[in-house]
């Protein structure tokens, strides 16, 4: 600006002195014209700094795929090679090889929600379904379609402070996606959701998470905005099954580089298969394992554990002497239900391992903290980020079948919350899950408490939790008091009985007390307890 005023003011004074030159207003000219595309320069290279701080904090929707060689391969198929990398990477949703499926008509209406930019409109939507519906690739499907209009998106990858500043400086419209939303901490979508209310013009949120009631308790002022909530289900009819696994099938042959196999025209599967099953047939199916087509889905993912497994050999070499796949799988699984903030944290939590307990394996545990950091980058909630979710968790719930050991009283919550979470794939995991509250009394309410906020439900569950309660938890006053503070679901109908008996139990006590006092309170819990065993 300051050129383009000089400028002017030496053609007014060339005027002026009755000594026009040519030269020298086209001079003039041309500094104007340079002076107004180096700041049209500046503001666009403002602007790309802009959008480079913003996208620094989103994680990338498909980020650059793994090598993978013929070798690897040749580890999935029973050969040889290093496999250095493993294979269930390629289950998840930013190197599916294969489209989207059966979900374009919620695709098309999500994507319609982020166009209309209404300032009155919500600015957030929930996709809730269980592990393996399909959450992630509607979620990267929304937003690729977003990318060609203009838009801007990708995944929450930190904390999320300052992340909306950015976007409103860059300007541009964008998509964030929050995985595992239950996972993440309440302060951390609060701020997120808190800012893009505040900016709805430029900022949408897609929250994924198992069950819409597992999402943290947000304040009044963010919830209403999280009232729309896309519940996915299964998809499918056994045709398109069998049509979706042969075009997997072909998928992951050529991404692998092998010979596809044959696929005779017989059922695929089950009608509860979510697409990431279905995925994880045709993949071991591609890699030799002729009965991946109807195996149960507990087998199918034991199958990819042992193949992620194969992955990690090449890598002890450079570890410390003794450690071994179990090892590893142990450690995985110490810092999958205990997060760590920093290798450091992960190392003192590694003291777990029997060989890892003394001082002087210092050394050993930061090796082995560090590679499970290097292998598995940890994501905002600090856990180590093995995806497909239901990958990890099969590795737990094999891990503690052999070693339950390796937990503490304290962390008997986190992994209640990995078993429920995984009894929704797993039958097994019901099991599991009773025999680590047994081992873990003192932290059964606590424990019960994240069950029933994962709102994982079902008759066996209902039927093992209350018979947990019922057993160990009556005589126990304080015990009794913490668990009388929940309030079970109409979905746990024994539960909710074992808890009312706990309150008349409860109630005559404090009658004994001071009669005068409780006995009212005492009627009231004999009347509902009738009521519900009447009923």
């Amino acid at each position: 600006m300051s050129v383009v005023i000089a400028a002017g003011v030496g053609v007014l004074t060339n005027l002026a002195t009755g000594g026009f030159s040519w030269a020298l207003t086209v001079f003039l000219v041309v500094l104007v014209v340079v002076q107004a595309g180096l700041s049209a320069w500046q503001v666009g290279r403002d602007r790309q700094d802009m959008r480079d701080a913003r996208d620094a904090m989103l994680g990338q929707l498909r980020p650059p795929a793994p090598i993978f060689s013929a070798d690897e391969a040749a580890v999935g198929q029973g050969g040889g090679g290093s496999g250095a990398r493993g294979v269930v990477h390629w289950l998840t949703a930013p190197f599916s090889p294969t489209p989207l499926w059966g979900r374009s008509a919620v695709r098309d209406r999500l994507v319609a929600w982020c166009e209309h930019r209404d300032p009155q409109a919500e600015v957030a939507r929930v996709i809730a379904g269980s592990a393996g519906v399909g959450k992630s690739r509607l979620a990267l499907a929304v937003a690729e379609s977003l990318l060609n209009k203009g838009w801007a998106a990708g995944r929450l990858d930190s904390d999320g402070a300052g992340l909306v500043e950015r976007i409103v400086a860059a300007d541009d419209p964008t998509l964030v996606i929050v995985d595992d939303a239950e996972r993440v901490a309440a302060p951390v979508l609060e701020a997120l959701l808190g800012g893009a209310i505040r900016h709805p013009a430029l900022v949408r949120v897609v929250l994924l998470a198992r069950t819409a009631a597992a999402v943290p308790v947000l304040s009044d002022t963010v919830l209403p905005h999280l009232r729309r909530i896309e519940t996915l289900e299964p998809v499918g009819e056994a045709s398109d099954r069998l049509r979706w696994y042969g075009e997997a099938v072909q998928a992951y042959a050529r991404t692998l580089q092998v010979s596809p196999p044959d696929l005779p025209d017989r059922p695929v599967g089950s009608e509860d298969d979510t697409p990431l099953v279905l995925h994880a047939r045709a993949l071991l199916a591609v890699l030799g394992r002729i009965n991946s087509r109807t195996q149960p889905p507990s087998e199918l993912f034991t199958e990819l554990v042992a193949l992620e497994q194969r992955g990690w050999a090449a890598d002890l070499s450079r570890l410390p002497a003794g450690c071994d796949l179990d090892t590893l799988a142990e450690a995985l699984t110490v810092l999958l239900l205990s997060p760590a903030a920093d290798v450091e944290e992960a190392a003192t939590l590694l003291r777990r391992l029997p060989q890892f307990a003394h001082d002087t394996a210092q050394e050993s545990r930061i090796a082995v903290a560090g590679w499970v950091h290097r292998r598995y980058p940890p994501g905002p909630d600090h856990r180590p980020g093995l995806v497909p979710h239901l990958v990890a968790d099969r590795l737990v719930l094999d891990t503690l079948r052999r070693r339950l050991q390796l937990l503490r009283d304290q962390d008997a919550p986190a992994a209640a919350l990995v078993l429920a979470r995984a009894f929704a794939t797993y039958n097994d995991a019901l099991e599991q899950l009773t025999n680590l509250l047994a081992h873990h009394i003192s932290q059964l309410p606590e424990a019960l408490a994240v069950i029933l906020a994962t709102g994982a439900t079902g008759h066996l569950l209902d039927r093992a939790v209350a018979d947990l309660i019922s057993t160990h938890i009556a005589d126990d006053i304080r015990a009794r008091e913490r668990v009388l503070a929940l309030t079970p679901p109409e979905a746990f109908p024994h539960l909710r009985i074992v808890c009312m008996q706990l309150l008349v139990t409860h109630h005559r006590e404090q009658v004994e007390t001071e009669p005068g006092r409780y006995r009212p309170d005492l009627a009231d819990s004999l009347d509902n307890l009738g009521i519900r065993l009447g009923a």
